[in-house]
């Protein structure tokens, strides 16, 4: 009876027993230093599908550890202010794997399942800098002349101001102005229906040939 109770409580203590190991990565450090950013600040996070998350910060050799994460599938993000680092898909091989030793990860772009990241250790990479303000764009003078608001505003300003103007003009210097215009638009017309020269020598060959 001894016997029995010590096996069947050794077998409630292996079924009951739940196998952990550990997540180890480096972080580059060239992203870091180049925005400036302290490794300590960065924040690693695991998430399971049934034991919660895993939280580790990043010593200061860039290096981190993920503790008592179960075997399986999970998700891997990283808060960096100012870098923008993917998710990763996170596979921890358990004792009864058939593939890889159990402990062993591999880990692919959570968005992209076909790049495989670089494990033992794993290594993080930002994809960007986080952009956190539209940059300023420069302004032109010509992009403000073409907008269509400026274009209706000077529109309306010369609306209102041609007839003041018109009026600060003495009446003898407008009336010689009008007839100059009417004088340029008469020469314009006279000049645009005169017939061209290629045209006006066609015509009096034509006018030859038929006299012949």
């Amino acid at each position: 009876m001894v016997v029995l109770a010590r096996a069947a409580s050794a077998r409630a203590q292996s079924v009951g027993r739940r196998e952990s190991h550990a997540i180890e990565g480096r972080f580059d450090f060239r992203p870091l230093t180049a925005i400036g950013l302290n490794p300590n600040e960065i924040t690693v996070t695991v998430s399971t599908e049934s034991h919660g998350k895993r939280f580790a910060r990043v010593r200061a050799d860039g290096t981190f550890a993920l503790r008592d994460v179960p075997a399986g599938r999970h998700r891997l993000d990283v808060d960096a202010l100012g870098l923008n680092y993917p998710p990763l898909a996170v596979t921890v091989r358990g004792e009864n794997d058939d593939e890889g030793a159990p402990g062993s990860v591999v880990a692919t772009y959570a968005e992209d399942v076909e790049v495989v990241v670089e494990t033992m250790p794993l290594k993080m990479v930002p994809a960007s800098v986080a952009e956190y303000f539209e940059p300023a764009t420069t302004l032109r003078p010509a992009d403000v002349v073409k907008h269509p608001l400026f274009l209706v505003m000077c529109a309306m300003v010369l609306a209102v101001l041609m007839p003041k103007l018109l009026e600060m003009i003495d009446p003898e210097e407008l009336e010689a102005l009008r007839r100059d215009m009417a004088r340029a638009g008469a020469k314009m017309e006279r000049t645009t229906n005169a017939p061209r020269p290629e045209r006006a020598a066609a015509t009096s060959t034509s006018n030859a040939n038929k006299m012949d």
